[in-house]
């Protein structure tokens, strides 16, 4: 049905390959319109970024069911972000290099992905190592700023970045996506962003007077509203949960 739907709407195959996905459950209850269990996607984009809905979908293997929630959803979008901060703090060390296409296919890594996604499209075990690889890479990082590591990222990180590209992640900067997810928690919390401004300055002023009682309650305040602060040599940062 779906193939004949799809062809008769856009007059032509769309696809070469066709799987069946496993169900989405609500409660150990399967999703339908019938149960009026359902969420649109217009729903979903309100409260979650689509790359994030994206990368959710496929860490489960298609023919298995799904476990549907917005805490699943969430848990997706902070590992999104985690790939993201990988990307960002890894190009900011090694720089920029032209890695060409036969470079990377002599990486052990895309070697590995390769062979899952053979597996019957095995797309959650490629989540999996893209994971692992990203924690692999902020430790080579990590060596490389304290002086005992070798400063040799480039490969290993144009792998990674082309292998999320193949699942359609890792598409934007790292400062765009952090800005989409941002705006889009902004509007679902209503927050008042010269209020949360008005708060950390207030705290910053209080900490400088060694007024901690103040302080505590400017931070409490922020807390209430769903806004971890991170002090810096910068200055203060801060993100919503």
């Amino acid at each position: 049905n779906e193939i004949a739907q799809s062809c008769g709407v856009t007059g032509c195959s769309p696809a070469k390959f066709w799987v069946h996905n496993g169900f989405v459950n609500i409660d150990k209850e399967k999703m339908s319109k019938s149960l009026g269990n359902f969420f649109t996607l217009r729903d979903i984009y309100k409260k979650i970024h689509p790359e994030a809905l994206r990368l959710f979908l496929i860490s489960s293997h298609y023919r298995s069911p799904i476990d549907f929630s917005m805490k699943n959803l969430e848990d997706a979008e902070k590992v999104l972000l985690r790939f993201y901060e990988t990307l960002e703090n890894a190009e900011s060390i090694a720089g920029s290099h032209n890695i060409s296409l036969e470079e990377i296919k002599t990486h052990p890594f895309l070697a590995k992905c390769e062979k899952a996604m053979n597996d019957d499209f095995n797309t959650a075990v490629v989540v999996a190592h893209l994971n692992e690889e990203s924690r692999r890479i902020n430790s080579e990082c990590s060596l490389i700023v304290s002086g005992k590591g070798k400063k040799n990222l480039a490969l290993g990180l144009a792998t990674f970045k082309l292998v999320g590209e193949l699942l359609g992640l890792l598409t934007e900067s790292p400062e765009k996506i952090r800005k989409e997810i941002f705006n889009i928690k902004k509007t679902e919390l209503g927050l008042d962003v010269e209020k949360i401004e008005s708060l950390i300055k207030n705290r910053n002023e209080a900490r400088k007077n060694k007024d901690w009682g103040r302080a505590d309650v400017c931070r409490n305040e922020l807390t209430q509203m769903g806004v971890i602060l991170e002090d810096t040599l910068k200055g203060t940062e801060w993100k919503i949960k």
